[in-house]
């Protein structure tokens, strides 16, 4: 589904993200722009903003700037927009558009600010492949028109011409049928959500990426953003280990158990409830082992023996 705010008298545009200055810039019109910068997340680039902020979004907000559409947690460096001062920045008139898929369901959110908010149910929420959730406030929906839609948000799909009238609302955006399976899913993860509750989720999930953290630093491992406080993360965080190359630390780590994903030099960690202390012991042994001197093996004495040659399919002597 693609929406974009109904033009008003001024010129505008559909939103476009300001959530990270490493991003490369924008002049579109009608969308916050963040200043250039080094390539994205390199670990030799310079200290500037890599993650949105109320003096970042007050900087470029023009008055053609009409809507902001951020990720609530950024899926590298995990920092959690914080929605409701930028909301209260944009005010009444624009639009805060949020992307909680990399949130919702890991740590506690501030959807009151967002007039529209978006998360698929397969991330953080474990509810499997199918479903998402959409949430369009009533203040905007006008400002809304259809955009990649289907005959279910139609008042007649069997018109014998279309395009038919939408229906009134959010009910305009609806593709197709409910995938009544997938729904279940996502009811059933929602509901083991709320039986232990947000907050108490965000903070075990915090708890076990800081002690990650705390172990891949002791290993020598710098960490992507490490001036963000505790509550600043969204149970995300990167890093990577000075001299050794990317793939080769991300091998490492699966080899020895620890799954994470590598993003370019930075391997991402993001843990949840089930993760135990017991993976922070695993990925130290990984990354020591790639960080320990190497010893040679002195050499053998005595005369060398030759194996026997062997069939290749067989392994029976030649």
């Amino acid at each position: 589904m693609a929406c974009s705010p109904s033009p008003p008298p001024s010129p505008t545009t559909a939103p476009c993200s300001c959530r990270a200055a490493s991003s490369p810039p924008t002049s579109t019109p009608g969308c916050a722009s963040p200043p250039a910068a080094a390539p994205p997340y390199g670990p030799s680039a310079p200290p500037l903003h890599r993650h949105i902020t109320p003096d970042l979004l007050r900087r470029h907000l023009t008055p053609d700037v009409t809507a902001l559409s951020v990720s609530a947690v950024d899926s590298l460096t995990g920092h959690l927009a914080p929605l409701a001062d930028l909301k209260e920045l944009l005010g009444p008139d624009r639009l805060l558009i949020v992307d909680a898929i990399q949130g919702l369901g890991c740590v506690p959110l501030e959807p009151d600010a967002a007039d529209i908010l978006v998360s698929g149910g397969q991330k953080r929420l474990r509810a499997g492949w199918g479903t998402a959730l959409l949430l369009i406030r009533d203040r905007c929906a006008a400002r809304l028109h259809p955009g990649l839609g289907g005959w279910a948000g139609a008042t007649d799909p069997f018109a014998e011409h279309h395009p038919a009238p939408s229906l009134p609302g959010t009910a305009a955006h609806l593709a197709t049928n409910p995938h009544y399976p997938a729904a279940a899913a996502l009811g059933a993860a929602l509901d083991d959500l709320l039986a232990t509750g947000p907050r108490a989720v965000g903070a075990r999930i915090r708890d076990t990426l800081g002690l990650l953290l705390d172990h891949a630093r002791r290993a020598g491992a710098k960490v992507l953003l490490d001036d963000l406080a505790p509550h600043e993360r969204g149970g995300i965080g990167a890093f990577h280990l000075p001299g050794h190359d990317p793939a080769a630390v991300h091998d490492a780590l699966q080899a020895a158990g620890v799954i994470t994903t590598r993003r370019a030099q930075w391997i991402r960690l993001s843990p949840h409830t089930s993760t135990t202390p017991a993976a922070a012991q695993l990925l130290t042994e990984a990354l020591r082992g790639l960080t320990r001197p190497r010893t040679t093996a002195p050499p053998t004495t005595g005369p060398r023996t030759t194996p026997p040659l062997t069939h290749p399919r067989t392994e029976e002597p030649i």
